[in-house]
């Protein structure tokens, strides 16, 4: 401790700064993880309630499905004819 006109000041150490970030990163992904679940249940609750929503909820959990997928295919695919353009250029 340093003493400064009678008062005591805390030394702020390598450990204590690593400490303090560490719960601000915490601190930050817990408020971040909470927002996301506060606003996902709500576009849940607004779209949800919607009749076109609840008419068309299996085509929209299949196009949740395949959508994705097709487009890492498509990814795959575009990378492997990269490589194979590469290899035959060299």
């Amino acid at each position: 401790m340093v003493r400064i006109w009678g008062t005591q000041k805390p030394q702020i150490t390598a450990v204590s700064t690593v400490a303090a970030d560490a719960i601000n990163k915490v601190m930050k992904l817990l408020f971040a993880a909470v927002h996301q679940f506060i606003t996902r249940l709500a576009q849940a609750l607004h779209f949800g309630s919607l009749q076109w929503v609840q008419a068309n909820l299996p085509k929209i959990i299949w196009a949740l499905i395949i959508v994705p997928g097709l487009i890492a295919l498509f990814g795959a695919w575009k990378a492997s004819r990269a490589e194979v353009s590469a290899k035959s250029a060299s």
